[in-house]
């Protein structure tokens, strides 16, 4: 998830300019990275899963109120509860997960609260008096704008692109090419490997469009 900066300062020192979109599967979806798209002004596609659940509420509980039944007041900095009980900042702890990590704050409503909803049966599966419990970090509304795009008709079929684009190639490198482990030793050793590979991969790519007639060769005109 570190990699997204580099790859894109990478991208403009090579071309001159930043890209215009940028597709990358769950392994990017940190918020400092959807942050890093908005203010670079790139349109970024970087899935919270897999692909086959993009656009899909997954929960723990699906039976009970999503966090997404909870209205964020961003003035008073609190949510409100489909029981109209409002949500207050409680605690912040760290999390970290296998890509990314931050700190996030709990909020909760009043102690006891909860036990005397009506909604106690549709909102949460603990019968403490903390009650139900809602967490927030830093990235929470790049998160909501990142999944609400993906959610999309033209999100989904942006983001299919990707695995037109990028997984082929991959797969006839190790498969066709036999490049399932890189011979030389160094950085720079992996770095010739790796172009000398690319550049063959390349020239089939060419080959095979002329072959079919679809790219004209230069010297043919």
């Amino acid at each position: 998830t570190n990699q997204l900066a580099p790859a894109l300062a990478g991208v403009e020192r090579n071309t001159g300019a930043k890209p215009d979109k940028v597709v990358a599967d769950a392994g990017y979806k940190s918020g400092p990275n959807l942050r890093l798209l908005e203010e670079a002004k790139v349109d970024g596609y970087l899935p919270e899963t897999e692909e086959r659940s993009i656009g899909k509420l997954k929960r723990a509980y699906p039976d009970l109120y999503g966090k997404e039944a909870f209205a964020y007041d961003r003035e008073r900095d609190c949510y409100t509860c489909p029981a109209g009980q409002t949500l207050s900042p409680k605690t912040r702890y760290k999390h970290k997960t296998k890509y990314s990590g931050g700190v996030a704050t709990v909020y909760r409503p009043p102690s006891g609260v909860c036990l005397a909803c009506q909604h106690l049966s549709r909102c949460t599966k603990t019968r403490a008096k903390t009650g139900r419990a809602i967490s927030r970090d830093d990235y929470e509304e790049e998160r909501l704008r990142m999944r609400q795009k993906l959610g999309t008709d033209e999100g989904k079929a942006i983001y299919g692109e990707r695995k037109c684009i990028v997984e082929p190639t991959i797969g006839q490198l190790k498969m066709v090419g036999g490049i399932a482990r890189l011979l030389l030793r160094g950085l720079l050793g992996a770095k010739i490997e790796w172009k000398w590979s690319t550049t063959a991969h390349n020239l089939l790519k060419i080959s095979r469009l002329v072959a079919a007639g679809t790219v004209k060769p230069v010297w043919a005109t």
